[in-house]
């Protein structure tokens, strides 16, 4: 949702002008929004409908539109904050997978088992025949060398 506007024209077909609805400031000192007062504006809170109707009895459709830009925002940062919980939740389980896969594949010596089948058996395989069974042969050696 993009930030409320007003739209005027002249009539039909002439340009359409606009104004953002921010909230104009006062004159006075003021404090910032504590997270506390941030309850009070959020959409969904229990006294919604009072604050909806404070806003309407002050008429000023710039405050209404600054309350009604912070709701939406403070709900989309909502949603994406349950979206990354959920997400973090997802690459600890893939995590602590790999790290279970990785403790079988060490007990069973599988790096070992593959690089000694490569070694000895990879001349059978066709596919590997030249110049891409010694690029392929020399990249697990390098490999193994730099771990």
């Amino acid at each position: 949702m993009t930030f409320p506007e007003l739209l005027a024209t002249n009539g039909c077909g002439c340009t359409v002008h606009s104004r953002p609805l921010h909230a104009h400031p006062v004159r006075q000192h003021h404090t910032a929004i504590s997270p506390k007062d941030e309850l009070l504006l959020t959409s969904g809170a229990q006294f919604t409908d009072l604050v909806d109707w404070a806003l309407k009895t002050k008429d000023d459709a710039t405050l209404q539109g600054e309350v009604q830009y912070f709701c939406s925002h403070h709900s989309k940062a909502r949603q994406i904050t349950y979206r990354i919980g959920a997400l973090k939740e997802s690459l600890q389980n893939e995590r602590l997978a790999i790290y279970r896969s990785s403790d079988r594949l060490a007990a069973a010596n599988a790096i070992a088992c593959i690089r000694r089948r490569i070694d000895c058996d990879m001349h059978k395989a066709s596919y590997f025949k030249g110049k891409r069974g010694r690029q392929a042969q020399t990249a697990i050696r390098d490999q193994a060398i730099h771990a």
